[in-house]
């Protein structure tokens, strides 16, 4: 899904992109060395990027009253972001990942 070769302006695209559907998956998008309203808490150079796709979202309103779990898992990049996933049980006590968070 690369849109650039520079991997800033590459994501920034694909979140212009995805904010122009019909449902906006994109819930927090703060860029790396940039000051945002909504994240003003984080420190300058932390990049945030939350998406929840509309089934995610059903299926996390269903879901989450009974258990929400988060998982951190480091090195899956070369910039040594973190991916962060919360998941809850389904009918079948199965995991399911309701948002994504690097």
């Amino acid at each position: 899904m690369m849109r650039h070769s520079n991997d800033a302006t590459s994501v920034q695209m694909i979140v212009n992109e995805l904010r122009n559907e019909a449902y906006d998956p994109v819930l927090i998008h703060k860029p790396q060395n940039v000051k945002t309203p909504d994240c003003a808490f984080l420190p300058e150079d932390a990049f945030v990027l939350a998406i929840q796709t509309e089934w995610q979202k059903e299926l996390f309103e269903k879901f989450s009253s009974t258990v929400l779990c988060i998982d951190s898992t480091h090195g899956t990049n070369a910039y040594q972001f973190k991916l962060i996933t919360c998941i809850v049980p389904d009918d079948f006590k199965k995991g399911i990942a309701k948002q994504h968070y690097t």
